[in-house]
């Protein structure tokens, strides 16, 4: 396992040392923008936000506040300076994951057009070490916000949250989701690869009706279906959006692009 681990390190850092960008002074003037509308969505959301730029190698946001609800994450990008710190604070029986979900988020995003990259999300759960010491489970996500002149990846965000629920039974797990043809990529191992849609038409007729602020009897009306067959919607779109109330369902429908 450990050669296997070395060998992920050795590929991420190749991608690292070769990747080019093609950036010009206007775009960072743009990035600046960039920044201060991430801050703020930062703090609006109580969730760690970090900007990686590619062509710098460097963060050039990182999101300093502390949750005051949560024993809070060692994560790059926000208290260390080098993924070397990065990798040091994953449990050791899920770096193997972390490192090969990684390389698959930059591979699958040079495998489509780069019309369809900034639309291109990864999101996966795994275990990092506390300011305490422990390691509690987290929901990471690799967006690509940004591409240089010639399409290629130039900005990455990445955001991290607390997963409320830290059961000890919990597998790491991850799913790539592209919101310009609205499927989902779940990668159980390197050869197992499902390809469906996020959620179904009807879930996201459902979904929509939820974000205008109706209730259950109001969206069995409109869509000429049983009150108990919403309510079946409903739950099934809590379970694929792996959210804890319609509130949460709905703002991530938002952020992919559903509604």
């Amino acid at each position: 396992m450990q050669s296997s681990i070395d060998s992920l390190k050795k590929r991420h850092k190749e991608l690292f040392e070769n990747h080019r960008c093609n950036v010009s002074d206007n775009a960072y003037e743009d990035a600046e923008k960039i920044k201060k509308a991430i801050d703020q969505l930062s703090k609006i959301e109580n969730r760690k936000m970090s900007i990686f730029d590619l062509n710098k190698m460097q963060f050039i946001f990182r999101d300093n506040q502390e949750s005051d609800k949560f024993d809070h994450p060692v994560f790059v990008g926000i208290d260390e300076e080098s993924f070397e710190a990065f990798y040091d604070n994953i449990h050791p029986d899920d770096l193997h994951f972390v490192l090969e979900t990684g390389l698959m988020s930059y591979d699958y995003a040079y495998s489509v057009s780069p019309s369809e990259r900034t639309g291109c999300i990864m999101k996966y759960e795994f275990r990092v070490k506390s300011k305490t010491g422990k390691y509690v489970w987290v929901n990471f996500r690799i967006v690509i916000y940004d591409l240089d002149s010639n399409g290629d990846l130039w900005l990455l965000l990445f955001l991290s949250d607390i997963i409320p629920n830290q059961e000890l039974n919990r597998k790491p797990k991850r799913i790539l989701i592209n919101v310009n043809t609205g499927k989902t990529f779940n990668y159980f191992d390197d050869t197992d690869i499902v390809e469906k849609p996020i959620l179904s038409k009807r879930e996201i007729d459902v979904i929509k009706l939820l974000s205008e602020g109706c209730c259950s009897k109001e969206i069995a009306d409109r869509l000429f279906i049983s009150i108990n067959t919403v309510n079946k919607h409903r739950h099934s779109i809590l379970e694929k959006t792996n959210s804890e109330n319609t509130a949460q369902a709905v703002l991530y429908a938002t952020r992919i692009g559903l509604i």
